[in-house]
């Protein structure tokens, strides 16, 4: 029963982000499930898309299950596999067992990557080399890292992926910048374009100029969270609090009762702790209350809050 709520969400988790489930194995050592990005459908951004996916099922609440992932790009072949009798729709290659031999070196509540997958998250996650392997018909040795945590989202990643970078704008962009009184002394700017337009540079080129001259705190929203509204808050407080999805549910009671804010202990509590209770529009209602609050109160010392 834990393992098929386990699968059901898992396979939700990649049919969401465009990928597929292509096999399910068990053995003495457990299930094996191989999940693509790129095959049959092709997106340019199929390697992050993965790598969202991989951290999504390592937060998949069950209380028996141990999980362990390897991730891994490269060239496969992915088609009808089989006879007329008997056949599949599969994959081989080279890829496959890269993948099983990476994740034979994650340890349970891992992800293990190749370094064809480091250049791409590297900016958002601190990884840490393990070591190089042989996989059987591949010539070159085969790094291996392990993915440590997420960066904070502070100001040098952004100096680190765009300070030696020069702005080149472009009329097909429609890159276009809203201001907006929210308050007597407070104002929001939005920043609309497609995806490569230049949004997250812009952000950096604003700042940097006002740098010296404000307190400013910075939050990189995931887009493939964008039908999540409570997505940021989530973020936000992970990020002020310093601790882990674990840890949030307490350490959010300690940080209200030292700063004397009150929240409803029982729901914040629900809410983060991955339960299976259905919220009533109430209750969420008094959720989202006490969450503006407290990020209130944790941003407040802030000039500017750019997510």
């Amino acid at each position: 029963m834990e393992y098929h709520k386990f699968y059901s969400t898992l396979q939700k988790i990649v049919y969401d982000l465009k990928g597929t489930v292509n096999k399910i194995d068990n053995n003495d050592k457990g299930y094996l499930i191989l999940i693509t990005f790129g095959v049959p459908d092709f997106h340019r951004d199929d390697i992050e898309r993965a790598f969202v996916c991989c951290n999504r099922i390592l937060k998949i609440p069950v209380n028996k299950i141990l999980v362990r992932i390897g991730l891994t790009y490269g060239n496969i072949f992915a088609g009808i596999l089989g006879s007329q009798k008997r056949y599949e729709y599969g994959i081989i290659g080279n890829s496959v067992n890269i993948a099983a031999r990476v994740m034979s070196y994650a340890n349970f509540g891992e992800v293990n990557v190749t370094s064809e997958i480091v250049p791409r998250i590297s900016y958002r996650y601190e990884v840490s080399y393990i070591e190089k392997t042989r996989v059987k018909g591949i010539k070159e040795d085969i790094k291996i890292y392990k993915v440590v945590r997420e960066l904070p989202d502070v100001w040098r990643a952004y100096q680190k992926k765009y300070k030696s970078k020069n702005y080149i704008t472009n009329s097909n962009n429609e890159l276009k910048f809203n201001s907006f009184l929210v308050s007597d002394n407070n104002n929001l700017l939005l920043i609309t374009g497609h995806q490569g337009s230049g949004k997250s540079f812009s952000i950096f080129k604003i700042i940097n100029n006002l740098q010296m001259q404000i307190v400013f705190d910075l939050f990189a929203p995931d887009r493939y969270n964008i039908n999540n509204p409570l997505y940021m808050v989530k973020k936000i407080l992970l990020n002020k609090l310093d601790v882990s999805n674990k840890e949030l549910a307490v350490k959010l009671e300690e940080f209200c009762s030292q700063k004397q804010i009150s929240i409803n202990e029982t729901l914040i509590s629900k809410y983060f702790s991955n339960s299976n209770h259905i919220f009533s529009l109430k209750e969420i209602e008094v959720i989202t209350e006490n969450l503006s609050s407290i990020i209130f109160y944790m941003l407040k010392e802030c000039n500017l809050v750019v997510i």
